[in-house]
């Protein structure tokens, strides 16, 4: 099949994408252009005036519109990127994986790192130990537990980005910074959407700014929907939690609950009520809910308290895996696909 570039730029995107509420806030779009911007309260893209009169860059082959994850699936089919990624055909029921287990850290791996984190920052760790990333495009936190992207460039930014982050965050904006950054083994940790835009991005023939070759770590977080900052924060208070306050949040599968820690107690507030008030748009038409383009899926569905699911994809994928496994930083738990 082949793939062509769409003669479309910044107008189309904000008129088919952003002002219909598809976009999911990915960040692929600033990638490699400096003209657009994020707006954190509005949570969308915004550009700066550069693409007023000339809409579009590169002939008019306009680099936003042709990386973003919501255009063109009459171009790229979920299965084409199938083939990009794996060499063949989509598996529908949770993607291709080579083997789904379910793990928790040893006394040996809270030796090493903060006894807050979890299995997705211990692979990260220890890749960054033996060489195999030297960066990390992650997620980190301000003082009203929004989610904000960097660069994490050695063991102390890697733990800065530890915990669960409700809302999204445009991390694959900072693509473009880490390979100007001279970085050649970069790792990106993203929701099912980032990585599929990831995926897009570094295969798309019709353009070439090595990122298939320059990022070789792609972790995938499991997700049911990402949730708008200021809906969230606005859901918060009517149970009397304060933003600043928030210590850590974390969903309750059984009970279907998000539990949120503050400087004065624990409250839990019911999921139902937040996709109601607060999901994103975009959230609604997905149906990728193990990230089934990531080297390795991780997730809590499918494991017992304590533990966490991880699914291992490719090569690579295995590769990072055994290697914490071989180092005692796991203990492993093999699960069968209909768990």
């Amino acid at each position: 099949m082949q793939i062509e570039k769409v003669k479309k730029g910044w107008q189309e995107l904000d008129s088919e994408i952003i002002k219909t509420g598809k976009c999911v806030y990915c960040g692929a779009c600033a990638a490699f252009c400096a003209n657009i911007k994020f707006d954190p309260e509005k949570e969308i893209p915004i550009e700066d005036g550069s693409c007023k009169d000339i809409n579009t860059c590169r002939d008019g082959f306009g680099l936003c519109y042709n990386i973003c994850p919501k255009t063109g699936t009459d171009q790229i089919p979920l299965n084409v990127l199938d083939r990009w990624v794996f060499g063949k055909e989509h598996d529908k029921i949770l993607g291709h994986y080579i083997k789904i287990v379910s793990v928790k850290l040893t006394d040996e791996a809270a030796a090493k790192i903060p006894i807050q984190a979890g299995p997705l920052t211990a692979l990260l760790n220890i890749a960054m130990e033996a060489g195999l990333i030297d960066a990390s495009i992650i997620t980190d936190k301000d003082e009203n537990f929004r989610p904000f992207p960097i660069i994490a460039e050695n063991q102390n930014d890697l733990f800065n980005g530890i915990g669960y982050k409700p809302s999204q965050s445009p991390s694959l904006s900072l693509v473009g910074d880490a390979i100007n950054k001279e970085f050649t083994d970069i790792a990106i940790v993203g929701t099912p959407c980032q990585i599929q835009a990831l995926r897009k991005l570094q295969n798309h023939p019709g353009f070439d700014f090595e990122a298939y070759d320059l990022i070789s770590l792609a972790i995938g977080t499991f997700c049911f929907g990402t949730f708008y900052n200021q809906q969230l924060a606005k859901c918060f208070n009517e149970y009397d939690i304060n933003s600043r306050e928030i210590k850590s949040i974390n969903s309750i599968k059984n009970d279907f609950k998000m539990k949120i820690k503050t400087e004065s107690g624990e409250k839990k507030i019911p999921l139902n009520y937040l996709y109601d008030n607060s999901v994103r748009h975009a959230c609604f038409s997905c149906s990728d809910y193990t990230a089934s383009f990531a080297d390795i899926s991780v997730g809590n569905v499918g494991s017992e308290e304590g533990w966490r699911t991880l699914i291992i994809r490719t090569p690579r994928g295995q590769e990072i895996f055994d290697l914490a496994v071989n180092q005692g930083i796991f203990e492993v738990k093999n699960l069968d696909k209909d768990n």
